[in-house]
């Protein structure tokens, strides 16, 4: 395999052997034809991340799924701007933003709620498109009320227990004085006057940082692209372990979870029929009260590149 001279504006991986096999073998070992294939496969895959890079330069939260992407290719003869135009004028992707920047809003009101896909299409209906209008009917929403209610009652026992797991306590068992010795040295004195030393007695440390459900906290928002085959996303702490949320995926394929701020996570996923999905990250939580988006989440190619996210920003 040699890689071809196709212009493209954006980085786009090569063949994995496992796709130069199956090429091969649907072909039944017509190497012209098999190459030709993948050569094809990866210059529609190129077109597609332009295309996202296009609708990212349009808004950095706009993305569209690979099916999408590729009817629009198919529809407009492989013309990267033509495609990325209509994209933009596609209700399903306009749909899928407009949502995600309802929920930004509603984040800012109610850090902990979550509604369901239904709930905020349900709500920028009765408030003609209007996001912050929209934003607050599910503020004032009883039912997306409720359900904070519950979300900020499971984080804050998640970070409780989570925080008991991971505090490495000392005791004192046995009172008394020990002596060490050791040769005495004269320091060089100081350049610049040192700050007085915070006094901490021995025997009362200095009490441990309340945990703040929502202070602490940052929202994760992101979609799966076409091809993840997931009913529930779960955001699962690396840098402190114990620290997860999971949700169920929404049937446009976006997930919202909250993960502790400044703090690196993983997103672990469970198919259908309860049994272990994809993982993808790490990622790093953006700042405390802050939204960060994953943006959408592609299915690894066997035998190439790790999962990632086709855009990640804070």
């Amino acid at each position: 395999w040699a890689r071809s001279d196709y212009d493209s504006s954006v980085a786009c991986s090569g063949p994995t052997f496992t796709e130069l096999r199956n090429a091969l073998e649907d072909c039944g070992g017509d190497v012209p034809e098999a190459l030709l294939r993948v050569a094809r496969d990866l210059a529609r895959r190129a077109e597609v991340a332009e295309v996202r890079q296009i609708l990212k330069l349009e808004d950095p939260r706009m993305t569209a799924q690979f099916g999408l992407v590729n009817t629009a290719l198919d529809q407009a003869g492989s013309d990267v701007q033509r495609a990325a135009e209509e994209l933009m004028k596609n209700p399903v992707v306009n749909k899928y933003l407009t949502k995600l920047k309802t929920r930004e809003v509603l984040y800012d009101k109610m850090p902990m709620a979550h509604p369901t896909s239904k709930q905020l299409e349900k709500a920028l209906d009765a408030a003609d498109g209007n996001i912050d209008k929209a934003a607050t009917l599910l503020e004032d929403d009883p039912v997306v009320q409720e359900r904070a209610k519950e979300i900020h009652k499971e984080w804050t026992q998640v970070l409780e227990e989570a925080n008991d797991k991971n505090d490495y306590n000392w005791q004192i068992f046995d009172n008394g004085w020990n002596n060490v010795d050791v040769e005495e040295v004269d320091p060089e004195p100081p350049s610049t006057p040192s700050p007085p030393a915070r006094n901490i007695l021995e025997f009362y440390p200095p009490r441990p940082r309340p945990v703040c459900p929502v202070g602490d906290s940052s929202m994760v928002l992101g979609a799966f692209d076409d091809g993840v085959s997931a009913a529930r996303a779960a955001a699962v702490g690396i840098t402190y372990r114990d620290v997860d949320y999971a949700e169920d995926i929404q049937p446009d394929g976006s997930f919202s979870l909250i993960a502790l701020c400044n703090t690196q996570f993983e997103v672990q996923t469970t198919k259908p029929d309860g049994s272990d999905g994809l993982t993808f990250g790490s990622f790093w939580a953006a700042a405390r009260r802050t939204v960060t988006h994953l943006g959408l989440l592609s299915p690894p190619r066997e035998n190439g590149p790790n999962v990632g996210a086709q855009f990640a920003s804070v």
